[in-house]
């Protein structure tokens, strides 16, 4: 049995013990105290994130996400940008055994790690950070946020998880009035129950969808770090873009496996639409007839699409890993990453938008999951950078001559074709475009390239997608052939102007691929994985009957019901964390739980009486 199936297994897990009326408190502390579950069962330790280790990978591939996507961005961040970042200078930092020390502490989850790099008024533009860390002649340093709009957005830094934070913090070092470029600085920013002295945090509005992240504008007024909080040198920076992409270079990191987390996303919103669309009648094409929905094509097609995506992606997923781990130089990687994210980001939210528009009504509620997931996957591609940005760039240094990535390897294939002539129009501007005069050029890039820069890295993405795919034992015929023509119609005028498709015969193609896959679809979803993950009420008749059953209801009597959600108190963290609880379907369960809820101390953010309002 893997962990994650023995974490299913803990009633900290059960889908009943994240209340859905429950206070913001409580979900960010559940969602914290499962996070310390997977750290507990997983093993994770600060040389599986430095060498990006398969135990590292495979995480972020795990449907652990899909069930709190608060926990996976939880930890994604504290391992991979807190944890990696700071290990990169454990064994050459002066004070290494203070980082050893704060290592250690974030490996036990003693403390929960953070990154703290964007500003409200800097997004992307990292070298003009105005965060400043003033070195003093004591060797310490006074971190300050010298404005509002220098306040760092959006990392959670409230003492709401009941647990201290430690964050890798990105300022401008100054060093007798000299500005010596961006360095990261180890700040320990709360315990507890309160923040640190000349710390304030102020708790941003929840966003609709994923389960709760408490994330905070965070603000510095002179704090003092020891020496050795600061990661680096004292020395100013050669190559300061060189060394601020260096400092960063776990984001790239974060974009690639924040990315691989699509593929459980489009199993489990698969699966919902799937089972939804069998169990759900419609009028047939004959006269008195009933059909389920998943008879008709509008309804089978996404989730068919969904799962060829998944299988596609995981294929891809496993060949970029490997390429991107033995990548040494750094603009290659960020490159493989570029364009995987791309290729998941742009197809996924497509067909993710797709599956909620088909389940109807029933698609707009959390608790149904697909809207869920889409709003965490959607946050999770803009968390590493905006994939626009970085699109622009990879374009720019390609056309250039600055950077190359990996050629076809069946350059008659069709999406090898639409790639290579994509390209040829695209490099055929740019060289009109460096032919004009200075004052116009810019101008012009970014009237006439900026536009396509994300679907010239599409281009890439789904040949390289497919490429992995056709390797892969794992991916059939019938899909590869439903994700090539899925991917045709994401550009058909290229393919109407430069091969013998018409319009129409586009989507008869797209049609006949399409009914080839039905009858795999009941397969297909069982093969899935998916299944044990999947919360919502409108894929089977029970289900949605004692979802029903538990709702509020309102009649000429009055209110005769009302909701019960399982919750925790303080007391109760450690023993909701161990497998010898329980059932979590014990009726006696659910009644001590209440009775914990009654006796639980008033701890919302409304009312708290700590430094993050």
């Amino acid at each position: 049995m893997d962990y994650a199936t023995k974490l299913l297994e803990l009633p900290i897990w059960s889908a009943g013990s994240y209340p859905e009326d429950g206070s913001p408190s409580e979900h960010i502390r559940i969602s914290h105290e499962r996070a310390r579950s997977v750290v507990q069962h997983v093993g994770m330790t600060t040389k599986d994130i430095a060498t990006l280790s398969p135990k590292f990978r495979d995480f972020h591939t795990n449907f652990l996400g899909t069930a709190d996507s608060a926990v996976a961005t939880i930890l994604s961040t504290h391992w991979n940008l807190c944890m990696g970042t700071i290990a990169a200078y454990a064994e050459d930092h002066p004070g290494s055994s203070y980082t050893r020390q704060v290592l250690l502490e974030l490996q036990e989850f003693r403390s929960v790690g953070e990154f703290m790099l964007t500003e409200v008024a800097r997004g992307s533009d990292a070298s003009n950070l105005e965060t400043t860390a003033t070195y003093n002649h004591d060797g310490s340093f006074d971190l300050h946020t010298p404005n509002p709009m220098a306040a760092k957005s959006m990392p959670p830094t409230s003492p709401e998880a009941g647990m201290p934070r430690i964050a890798v913090v990105f300022a401008q070092l100054v060093v007798n009035g000299e500005h010596r470029g961006i360095r990261p600085f180890i700040v320990r920013l709360c315990g507890a129950d309160k923040m640190a002295p000349g710390i304030s945090s102020r708790l941003l509005p929840r966003r609709n969808g994923p389960k709760y992240v408490d994330h905070c504008i965070t603000m510095f007024n002179h704090v003092r770090l020891e020496p050795a909080a600061l990661l680096g040198t004292l020395n100013a920076a050669k190559d300061l873009r060189g060394e601020v992409s260096r400092q960063v270079h776990r984001l790239t990191v974060g974009a690639l496996c924040l990315a691989m987390g699509s593929i459980p996303i489009l199993r489990v919103t698969a699966f919902v639409l799937g089972r939804y669309g069998q169990r759900q009648h419609a009028a047939g094409p004959k006269l008195g007839e009933k059909v389920p929905k998943a008879y008709f094509a509008s309804q089978h097609g996404p989730a068919l699409v969904a799962l060829t995506l998944s299988s596609v992606l995981e294929a891809y997923a496993a060949t970029v890993w490997e390429e991107f781990c033995w990548e040494e130089q750094p603009q290659l990687r960020d490159g493989l990453a570029c364009i995987f994210k791309t290729a998941a980001a742009i197809d996924g939210q497509s067909v993710l938008t797709e599956m909620t528009d088909r389940c109807g009504w029933q698609g707009l509620y959390t608790h149904n999951q697909i809207t869920e997931l889409a709003s965490s996957f959607r946050g999770n591609l803009i968390a590493e950078g905006d994939f626009s940005l970085v699109c622009s760039r990879l374009v720019s240094e390609l056309l250039l001559g600055r950077q190359s990535i990996p050629k076809a390897r069946n350059p008659t294939s069709l999406l090898a074709k639409h790639e290579y002539g994509v390209w040829k129009e695209a490099a055929c501007q740019a060289k009109a475009i460096l032919s004009t005069d200075g004052s116009n050029r810019d101008d012009m890039f970014n009237a006439m390239l900026l536009p396509r820069c994300r679907k010239l890295v599409l281009a890439i993405g789904h040949r390289m997608a497919y490429e992995a795919a056709v390797d892969s034992s794992r991916v059939p015929i019938e899909m590869l052939r439903l994700y090539e023509a899925t991917c045709m119609l994401d550009d058909p005028g290229w393919y109407v102007e430069n091969t013998k498709f018409t319009s129409s015969k586009l989507d008869e193609h797209h049609a006949m691929v399409v009914r080839a896959l039905l009858p795999s679809l009941d397969r297909l979803l069982d093969e899935s994985g998916a299944a044990a993950w999947v919360t919502s009420p409108i894929v089977t008749e029970e289900r949605w009957t004692d979802f029903v059953g538990k709702l509020p209801e309102y009649s000429s009597d009055g209110c005769s019901g009302k909701s019960r959600s399982r919750v925790r108190n303080n007391s109760n963290h450690a023993s909701m964390s161990e497998s010898n609880v329980g059932d979590s379907g014990d009726p006696d369960e659910y009644s001590e739980l209440e009775k914990l809820r009654a006796s639980q101390p008033v701890s919302n953010l409304a009312s708290r009486n700590c430094n993050c309002l």
